[in-house]
């Protein structure tokens, strides 16, 4: 089963901001997400940073650390 953990957003010519789901904050009942922005890159470019950055769990590195 697949999971909805990441999106890629279209935002203009060239423009590609990525979402990560972090799952809810049970205290405030508010889903988290971490932002992070790319500007300037192709779509060619967003999916492979995408997926290295939803693997840094994997590898025993906090998402929030590695934010750019």
């Amino acid at each position: 089963m697949a999971r909805n953990v990441g999106q890629i957003i279209s935002r203009g010519d060239r423009r590609w901001p990525i979402w990560i789901y972090l799952g809810h904050d049970h205290r405030t009942k508010k889903t988290q997400i971490l932002k992070i922005e790319r500007f300037m890159i192709p779509r060619a470019e967003a999916q492979p940073y995408l997926m290295r950055k939803l693997r840094e769990p994997d590898l025993g590195r906090d998402l929030e650390e590695v934010r750019r």
